[in-house]
């Protein structure tokens, strides 16, 4: 495990000390939901562009049959 230091705003040290009894175990959960978030994100991001071209193309097709 390694250790860092962060600088947090007064307003947001002051909600984390009183929901949180253990802030190193807060901050961490904070960013491994974080972290799954942007990786989901990206592989969103990734699925549309890989069918991008599908896609338009079953647009294209649709619009011709209106």
């Amino acid at each position: 495990m390694k250790t860092i230091e962060i600088k947090l705003p007064d307003e947001i040290f002051g909600v984390l000390s009183t929901i949180a009894k253990q802030k190193d175990k807060f901050v961490v959960e904070a960013i491994t939901e974080k972290i799954e978030r942007e990786k989901k994100y990206s592989l969103l991001v990734e699925g549309y562009q890989a069918t991008f071209d599908e896609d338009l193309g079953l647009a294209k097709e649709f619009e011709l049959t209106i």
